[in-house]
């Protein structure tokens, strides 16, 4: 990781500590473990974060969003530049690759994309338009 990238994570981990460092006041808040989901997600789940990944599986086997809306979670109930982008990917190969936007699909024999295995999700969180961390793909 460059140290761009790691001054950037950890801006964010700054941001979001502070921001749970304060009592969630939001009716439709969401609850602390959806929340770190914004935290953890960039690095892939570290370690400390298994309660972050199982609520953002709930969150998709409930048919929402892998994360909160951030304003959802922040004192303020603003954004703050946060955002997401998520969506649909079929896994080509059991997860040696993914692609965004689509399905696996099986049709007369053949599968689309080819080569794939099955179906999931991926999620991306931004600051200010600038993704952090990689693409985190998954199945629940």
């Amino acid at each position: 990781m460059e140290i761009s990238q790691i001054f950037k994570y950890g801006f964010c981990c700054a941001l979001i500590t502070c921001t749970f460092s304060q009592s969630i006041t939001t009716a439709n808040a969401a609850s602390q473990d959806e929340c770190s989901i914004w935290l953890c997600l960039p690095g892939g789940f570290p370690n400390g974060c298994s309660a972050a990944k199982s609520a953002m599986k709930d969150r998709v086997k409930k048919g929402k969003s892998p994360l909160p809306s951030f304003s959802s979670c922040s004192v303020d109930g603003s954004a703050g530049g946060m955002s997401s982008n998520d969506g649909r990917a079929a896994e080509i190969r059991n997860g040696q690759s993914w692609v965004k936007n689509t399905t696996c699909r099986y049709h007369r024999g053949e599968r689309t994309p080819q080569g794939c295995t099955d179906s999931g999700w991926y999620a991306e969180v931004f600051i200010n338009g600038t993704q952090q961390g990689n693409t985190y793909f998954f199945t629940p």
